[in-house]
């Protein structure tokens, strides 16, 4: 079903620059990788898919200044700026970043502004294998349109044959269990680990254990874009925040997860229930929080199916997951704020 392009065959699709980039521009250039060295002296950006936004040798260089600025703020010792290098974009304000040490691609969120390098995901993929990544993701797109069976688990396949593992490390998760599975699951792996742990959560005062363990386990995860879930030190400054401007509210419930809409996520300190905030009301004493009826492990699970939603065709798959929903709570796809 899914085929993986050779490099020769990817690089027909691209558009050349209107003049070659000289040597000496190549010259000075920290980068190692000649493949990649090759694609910025032929060719112009390339939007090879939706997600994988190629640079042009000029975007490159802008991207790398910015990416000095900003990285000066991070609390690493080093500037991101001189060990990586912006290969793409994917429009999400994510990017697909070059190790000029390893010549690996890495993965970076743009929960992760400041270019901190223990956040920055490593795919264990040159540029090269990038490329037909890119492709697969292309394909990809394709199939979901048409409602392909048996695609997904296909697509996680044609990954793993560019590289061993990779499906994990791929950041683009589709989610190749089934929702009975992802119901049956904690689907704690699926979910970025700290650095180290953490055990100063003294300051949270939510009892649900599954959430105190992913604070003092985890970084920030975006499970898909509805659903962002901060580490421990963004949850304790959010609700510093609210115990300030609305100390009434701040005892009443706890900030664990916002949305891209603006939207977000409460935990009831009381019941350990998961409310929506929908930010159209105003400030939190003029407006409800709703109650989902779930709790946060339950949450996690609705992201995960939400993510495989997303990632196939909606019609073929709608039936399934306001069955697999009402399953994980009882009238769960009716109090699911947003249209699906």
């Amino acid at each position: 079903m899914y085929k993986i392009y050779t490099h020769e065959e990817i690089e027909k699709l691209f558009t050349p620059r209107e003049e070659e980039l000289d040597a000496e521009t190549l010259n000075k250039l920290p980068i190692k990788d000649e493949t990649y060295l090759q694609f910025l002296k032929k060719y112009d950006d390339y939007k090879l898919e939706t997600d994988m936004w190629l640079c042009s040798y000029e975007e490159a260089v802008e991207e790398n200044d910015n990416m000095r600025e900003y990285s000066e703020d991070s609390e690493d010792d080093f500037n991101a700026a001189d060990k990586l290098w912006t290969v793409a974009n994917d429009g999400q304000g994510n990017q697909w970043l070059l190790n000029l040490e390893t010549n690996e691609i890495m993965f970076n969120e743009h929960i992760n502004m400041e270019y901190e390098f223990e956040y920055i995901d490593n795919l264990k993929i040159d540029f090269k294998q990038m490329l037909q990544l890119g492709m697969l993701m292309r394909q990809y797109q394709e199939f979901r349109e048409y409602g392909e069976e048996g695609h997904i688990t296909k697509f996680a396949e044609a990954i793993n044959t560019i590289s061993p593992g990779l499906s994990d490390l791929y950041y683009y998760q589709y989610c190749v269990c089934s929702l009975e599975d992802i119901r049956n699951d904690d689907l704690d792996y699926k979910l970025k680990d700290r650095p180290e742990s953490s055990n100063n959560i003294s300051g949270v005062p939510v009892s649900d254990k599954s959430y105190r363990r992913y604070l003092m386990n985890k970084r920030a995860n975006t499970i898909f874009s509805d659903m962002t879930i901060p580490d421990l030190e963004q949850a304790l400054e959010s609700n510093k925040r609210i115990q300030t401007e609305h100390e009434d509210i701040s005892k009443k419930v706890w900030l664990f997860a916002t949305s891209n809409q603006s939207d977000e996520w409460f935990i009831d300190i009381n019941t350990n229930k998961v409310l929506f905030y929908d930010h159209n009301q105003g400030e939190y004493p003029n407006g409800k929080f709703q109650n989902l009826g779930i709790d946060f492990k339950q949450f996690v699970q609705l992201g995960f199916m939400l993510k495989k939603y997303k990632g196939s065709d909606n019609g073929y798959f709608k039936e399934d997951l306001i069955k697999a929903m009402n399953d994980l709570s009882e009238g769960l796809f009716d109090l699911y704020p947003y249209e699906l």
